[in-house]
């Protein structure tokens, strides 16, 4: 069964995240962990398919690869920190957050060469406020970020940093990263009112995840 081995960073200019901060992205990394060891996600992401064609966009990779390395913990960087006690193929997934700010429309950002993920607090407090009264809601967002950043992780990549360019939308990173929110989320639908609804699914097209060089 996979595992999360999640770790803070401090970032730029001694920029932390504060403890309501690293309480969500812990209590959203639970709720990650669920999801990617239930047979939901499984049946998800072996039957996945884009444009009547299955499997995801930007690789070769078959589904049933794709699933196996997410839970390998088969981290693609961890030979660039010998020091760390990561081992590959290990069944644990590892996450090391770092905070930085950027302009509210940016979830977070990643780096060729490393296993560390960046979340922009601007974005986080954002959303931390507006979803203050549906805890679920706002885990989803945090988990579809972790995962998202952590399939870059893998080796899966998108072409530039827009979801709607390109068909990024069907890569692994955008493509997984919708799968988690939707399970996390799908037994709300019926609870939620058709406004909250409508907002909290426009939140994901306005917003934009980074892979730098």
């Amino acid at each position: 069964m996979l595992e999360i081995d999640l770790k803070f960073d401090i970032g730029k200019n001694k920029l932390e995240f504060t403890k309501d901060q690293k309480e969500l992205i812990r209590e959203s990394s639970n709720s990650l962990l669920e999801i990617l060891n239930s047979r939901d996600f499984e049946n998800e992401v072996i039957r996945y398919s884009w444009k009547g064609k299955e499997g995801f966009n930007h690789t070769k990779d078959s589904n049933s690869v794709i699933y196996k390395k997410i839970l390998s913990g088969d981290d693609k960087f961890v030979d660039k920190y010998p020091d760390d006690q990561n081992q590959l193929g290990d069944n644990d997934l590892d996450v090391w957050v770092i905070p930085y700010k950027a302009k509210r429309n940016k979830v977070g950002k990643t780096y060729k060469g490393t296993y560390k993920s960046w979340i922009n607090i601007n974005n986080l407090n954002y959303r931390m406020n507006k979803y203050k009264n549906n805890p679920q809601l706002l885990h989803s967002l945090v988990s579809q970020n972790i995962i998202h950043e952590y399939c870059h992780n893998l080796g899966y990549e998108h072409i530039g940093n827009e979801r709607n360019k390109n068909n990024n939308i069907y890569s692994v990173p955008y493509a997984i990263g919708g799968i988690v929110k939707n399970l996390l989320t799908q037994k709300l639908f019926k609870d939620l009112d058709s406004k909250t609804w409508e907002d909290f699914e426009k939140e994901e097209y306005d917003c934009d995840f980074n892979m730098e060089d």
